[in-house]
């Protein structure tokens, strides 16, 4: 019979909190498909509901944990808690009631991805468009088309009413400046820059990059609360979402 150490027994004990740790995160990962599931079913998609209890965003530690409750066509209710860590950003959780979006999905590969693991560029943009409202609605249709409104008009050119218009030189800058500057100035995804080229170059204007500046974000995921029926996942029509590296989810009750 051989002899059982104290180091045997500290690293058996470390062995079984491994395993139980890796077992429970294991367990999580399996709820959260279970719960994008069912959300998915035919049953619950046609009859069912989804509402909002509580959102706890933990902003020093990017964590954010959401309760909510399914209600399927039986009236059975369900709670669940969905945990999102390393969070980007997560918006349209405005109202308890989430319906008509009810449908919870993952995505690796979706707009909101690309644009915030996309390096963003500083483009100078020089010339005046023909019709600077045509030019307005033809970007509007680029933003539909590349990344489905996720971005919208204003997060571009926030001031429409003197775009492309004569400019007066700042008081602090008078004599340091001999003309006003002709150039419009615009950041965006480096996802767009080939469309948003083909664009201005349509409108006789020219583009030049001034400056690139790396993403800090790789890895991401988005979890979306929609509804094929209103609006495909990949298009915003205001659907709840959150972005975030890691994404868990408990079941609480069996109703």
């Amino acid at each position: 019979m051989g002899f059982f150490y104290f180091e045997d027994v500290e690293n058996y004990d470390i062995c079984k909190t491994n395993t139980i740790f890796l077992t429970l995160i294991s367990s999580k990962l399996i709820a959260m498909e279970e719960l994008v599931e069912i959300s998915n079913s035919e049953n619950f998609a046609s009859q069912g509901f989804t509402y909002l209890k509580k959102l706890i965003f933990e902003a020093d530690r990017s964590k954010l944990q959401l309760q909510i409750t399914l209600i399927d066509e039986t009236e059975k209710e369900d709670d669940w808690v969905i945990n999102a860590e390393n969070v980007f950003g997560f918006k349209n959780f405005d109202s308890g009631n989430l319906m008509p979006y009810l449908k919870i999905n993952i995505y690796e590969d979706h707009p909101l991805i690309k644009i915030i693991e996309s390096p963003e560029i500083q483009c100078r943009i020089t010339g005046v468009p023909d019709n600077k409202f045509e030019f307005l609605g033809k970007f509007y249709q680029l933003l539909q088309n590349n990344i489905g409104s996720w971005k919208k008009l204003e997060d571009f050119f926030y001031n429409t009413q003197n775009l492309f218009g004569e400019k007066e030189i700042p008081d602090n800058f008078k004599g340091l400046m001999d003309k006003e500057s002709d150039a419009e100035y615009i950041t965006l995804p480096k996802v767009l820059l080939n469309a948003f080229r083909e664009l201005c170059r349509s409108e006789n204007l020219q583009v030049q990059i001034e400056d690139e500046y790396e993403s800090d974000y790789k890895n991401m995921k988005v979890l979306i609360f929609g509804n094929e029926i209103i609006s495909p996942d990949d298009y915003n029509l205001n659907q709840p979402y959150i972005i975030a590296e890691k994404f868990t989810a408990e079941k609480k009750s069996n109703g």
